[in-house]
């Protein structure tokens, strides 16, 4: 960011369909900006899922009530999961998520996400493997919808390390290009 440009400059250069596009970024005032170039990887990435996202896709959101995608490019971004009725990213993390620069280039991309009004939830992969019908149980309360029948969902208190909805220190990014992740998730 320019030393000389303020936050509140920025954030209203983010909305404008000019500045998106020079960024390289697809806005047409329907959807949310997306760059095209992402589409193949964002392809590829659906094709090789990590194990932890197969699992929440095909034993919960494929059959969810509500709407989700996977792989949805966002900005410069590509997302694992994506509700548009309710504004919800749902990011499975492995480890290289937890290093320094993991989490300074979550925390930027999650803002970014915020200038949207998109939340971000985020579990680990080992939640997704350990306690996956409280991960669900806590998708359908952010989502205020009622557990699938069926299930055999335990009370959410058992989540001993819920998924956050992560706010960064970061200053909010006119925009930041996304970085190849690792089969990690």
């Amino acid at each position: 960011m320019c030393s000389l440009e303020t936050e509140e400059t920025i954030t209203s250069r983010v909305y404008s369909p000019e500045w998106l596009k020079s960024q390289g970024l697809v806005f047409n005032g329907k959807t949310l900006p997306y760059n095209p170039n992402l589409f193949e990887r964002a392809k590829e990435l659906r094709k090789k899922p990590t194990k932890e996202e197969n699992h929440l896709w095909y034993d919960f959101l494929s059959t969810h009530a509500q709407k989700f995608t996977r792989q949805k490019v966002i900005g410069h971004y590509i997302i694992d999961f994506y509700c548009a009725s309710h504004g919800l990213v749902i990011e499975v993390d492995g480890s290289h998520h937890y290093t320094d620069n993991g989490l300074a280039y979550d925390a930027i991309r999650t803002d970014y996400l915020e200038q949207f009004d998109i939340s971000v939830l985020r579990f680990t992969n080992e939640q997704i493997r350990t306690i996956f019908t409280h991960v669900c149980t806590k998708i359908d309360q952010l989502l205020d919808v009622s557990p699938h029948t069926g299930r055999a969902i335990g009370p959410p208190s058992l989540l001993s390390q819920p998924a956050s909805l992560v706010k960064g220190p970061f200053p909010k990014p006119p925009f930041t290009r996304g970085v190849s992740r690792s089969d990690g998730g």
